[in-house]
């Protein structure tokens, strides 16, 4: 793994180490000073939504236990990602966009590199997962069981297994994670041109995107067809099915909107002209799949029933806690 690292000194504060993907030192910003706040901006709403949507989802499956669905888990998983990324991702960036630079040094780079690519691929692998599961109850025939916890416990483990399997490679040798864009945040090293890191990447693709967009394709118009069908039936019951399924193409469809520029973004740098991509463009495909983390749980209260009333519910019992105020002793 290439540990190129360079410290420099900016004369008015402690050392930092500047991490770039070739080992270049005292580079000039690649943003003027208004770009970067503007980006911090953007991050820090990103960061705090996405903490705020996801703990508060978090916290009513915690609250209510006829929301622990087994499909519901799956759900419960995408919000966790969604968190890890808004707590644990989304303020290194932040920090390093004030300052211009990204400030973390090499472990932080190779942390953040893998901690969000990690949940990136998380969260797309348990949309497929969500699609085929989906796909699976929708073509059941009639009296079949249901998901059990049991699959869904499974499914999870899988879901977990298969992203740590794609992002511990870079720390092994078998390419590596180095600063993108406008150098406030670390990825995979798209623009790597040697053997090892263009296999890595072309292994990445095919089955942490690739693979999964094919399975959700196939499902989404499974889907598609279903919730068309079942549109004019009058049953509750698969009115409510229609529903879930609309939600879940809802969900998939917000997370390509999402992550595919981004996903051009890095093919462009592997396999075209790096230069067509400008750090603008650069950054706000990364700010795209940033807000990520905050749709999430925005379309499970707005398109679910159960999850608005849920969500209201819990308003409503932390408004009466705050005006009651502490028991008198």
């Amino acid at each position: 793994m290439d540990v190129n690292m360079s410290g420099s000194w900016n004369g008015s504060g402690p050392a930092v180490w500047s991490v770039t993907p070739r080992g270049e030192t005292d580079e000039p910003p690649l943003l003027p000073y208004q770009g970067f706040l503007a980006v911090s901006a953007v991050l820090g709403t990103f960061g705090v939504g996405g903490i705020v949507s996801n703990f508060t989802v978090l916290l009513m499956f915690w609250q209510y236990p006829t929301l622990r669905t087994p499909f519901n888990m799956l759900l419960m998983n995408l919000c966790l990602s969604g968190l890890i990324v808004s707590v644990a991702g989304i303020p290194f960036s932040l920090a390093s966009a004030i300052h211009g630079r990204w400030i973390w040094g090499r472990a932080g780079c190779v942390y953040y590199g893998f901690t969000n690519s990690f949940c990136g691929i998380l969260s797309m692998i348990t949309l497929t997962v969500i699609a085929y599961q989906r796909y699976k109850i929708t073509m059941r025939p009639p009296g079949a069981p249901s998901l059990k916890y049991p699959d869904v416990t499974k499914a999870i483990a899988f879901i977990w297994v298969y992203s740590i399997c794609w992002t511990v490679p870079p720390l092994f040798g078998w390419s590596s994670y180095q600063l993108e864009g406008p150098r406030i945040g670390c990825s995979v090293d798209w623009s790597s041109d040697t053997v090892n890191g263009i296999s890595y990447i072309m292994a990445f693709f095919l089955s942490c995107l690739i693979l999964p967009l094919g399975v959700i394709a196939v499902c989404y118009v499974r889907l598609w067809q279903h919730v068309h069908k079942q549109h004019n039936k009058k049953s509750v019951a698969s009115k409510a099915e229609g529903r879930i399924g609309l939600m879940v193409v809802v969900l998939i469809t917000c997370f390509l909107l999402c992550w595919l520029p981004y996903g051009l973004v890095a093919l462009i740098v592997t396999f075209g002209k790096p230069q067509l991509i400008t750090p603008t463009a650069a950054i706000v495909c990364t700010l795209m799949a940033k807000s990520s983390v905050m749709w999430n749980p925005v379309i499970y209260v707005v398109m679910n029933n159960q999850f608005r009333r849920h969500l209201l519910a819990l308003l409503r019992c932390l408004r009466d806690a705050e005006t009651s105020g502490p028991t008198p002793v």
